[in-house]
């Protein structure tokens, strides 16, 4: 049979797809220094133990492209662990703390409402003690004072008393000095007169005494209660300013409680959110981990392809994100031919053409 029909070059397109590699492995905390050491650098990153694919290979889907060293992923795999650990244990001791904070605020939300709510009544009875003891000092100075003029009084009666005592007990005294014992009668009655007047002398200085003794004290006792009334009443006015900005505090705090508590609780909120926020995203890193490297650390292709670019080698680290291999599909591919003007018109839609590629002359 004689096969007579187009012979023309032309050129293979293809849009290429990717295996990439973009797991996140940063589990520091945002206050943390995030700069690597050795240490950390061989902890963090993945090692490429073998590449079993190359450019231009053709795989199928399942097919095995790389293995992961065994001891990079245990090492990458105890980070992420211990990093779910801890941000577990931290979101349970939030939890617990956000428990006790929540009720505190609450506790600390009534008692500010309560103080509001009796702040005039405490205003009203906080000074009645200060305002109590000025009007006891007050009526003890008043008595005081209005006896001064009865103290007086006795004490002018008291001198009067005195003076006539004594002119009398100096006459009798000297009568009695003078007399004479040969009369006896009349030396008896001297006697007793004399004494009789000495007695009521001294009882007259006796009164005296007292009496002078009663003014002075109650001068005292007047002065004593006037600096004390003064200091009361000082006291009293700084008790008042101190209770009337007590009060003021009170009924402002008492307003603002509701803003307060719902800005505390929105603080705990948030506070506990980012720590599950954090949890959460430690535990999608470890699911991230493990999905990616599988049970076996083998690294398999997941659909038809042609590889077209291997970006790392046997020993490489996977420091950064990136694509690890490129690969293109067969739905993905379009080949263009120029064919010239005279051959153009002996083909048609639908037409079945054999195509030979370059790189594989014999297929």
């Amino acid at each position: 049979t004689l096969k007579v029909g187009v012979t023309e070059s032309g050129s293979l397109e293809y849009n290429t797809k990717s295996i990439d590699y973009d797991l996140n492995l940063d589990v520091s905390d945002d206050d943390e220094d995030d700069s690597d050491d050795d240490d950390d650098t061989v902890q963090k990153y993945l090692k490429i133990e073998e590449i079993y694919a190359a450019s231009g290979q053709r795989v199928m889907e399942g097919e095995e492209l790389l293995k992961f060293t065994e001891d990079s992923v245990e090492a990458v795999r105890a980070l992420l662990q211990n990093a779910v650990v801890k941000a577990q244990s931290d979101y349970a001791e939030a939890e617990s703390t956000y428990e006790l904070s929540l009720l505190e605020a609450q506790t600390d939300y009534d008692t500010q409402k309560i103080s509001a709510s009796y702040a005039a009544s405490i205003r009203n009875t906080s000074g009645t003690s200060v305002t109590n003891n000025v009007a006891s000092l007050q009526v003890q100075l008043e008595q005081k004072q209005a006896n001064t003029a009865s103290l007086q009084e006795k004490l002018t009666q008291a001198q009067e008393d005195y003076q006539d005592a004594l002119e009398t007990y100096e006459a009798a005294k000297e009568g009695y000095e003078g007399v004479g014992t040969d009369n006896t009668v009349n030396f008896m009655t001297i006697q007793n007169g004399y004494l009789s007047a000495r007695t009521k002398y001294l009882q007259a200085k006796s009164a005296l005494t007292q009496a002078e003794t009663a003014v002075t004290d109650n001068e005292n006792a007047i002065t004593e209660l006037t600096n004390q009334l003064a200091a009361a009443q000082a006291k009293q006015k700084i008790d008042k300013l101190d209770t009337e900005e007590t009060y003021q505090e009170a009924v402002i705090i008492g307003q603002n409680a509701q803003t307060t508590y719902n800005a505390t609780v929105e603080d705990l909120k948030e506070t506990l959110q980012e720590a599950e926020e954090t949890k959460e995203k430690r535990e999608e890193q470890l699911e991230a981990f493990e999905d990616f490297v599988g049970s076996d650390g083998i690294l398999y292709a997941t659909e038809d392809g042609v590889i077209t670019e291997v970006s790392y080698e046997a020993g490489d680290r996977l420091t950064t994100t990136g694509a690890l291999f490129s690969y293109a599909t067969s739905d993905d591919m379009r080949i263009s031919v120029d064919v010239t003007q005279e051959d153009i018109v002996d083909l048609q839609v639908g037409d079945a053409v054999d195509i030979t590629f370059t790189a594989y002359p014999e297929d």
